[in-house]
């Protein structure tokens, strides 16, 4: 299974308030530098730049834990 089969997955799994679920995704460090690498290469405007922006900071996080 693929990441982005992995991100539609748990947008399947939102619970009735609208959240996704605290689901778990096991990466290795050299996946999150190449998630990291290429959204710092990406470019996006308006509500997509927010939400990238906590993605960013949760994926730096787990790459600081491993």
């Amino acid at each position: 299974m693929g990441l982005l089969d992995k991100i539609k997955n748990q947008n399947t799994n939102k619970d009735q308030s609208g959240e996704v679920s605290n689901a778990s995704l096991d990466l290795s460090k050299q996946e999150l530098e190449i998630i990291l690498s290429g959204l710092g290469e990406a470019s996006f405007k308006g509500r997509q730049l927010e939400l990238v922006y906590k993605l960013v900071i949760k994926l730096q996080q787990a790459h600081q834990k491993l």
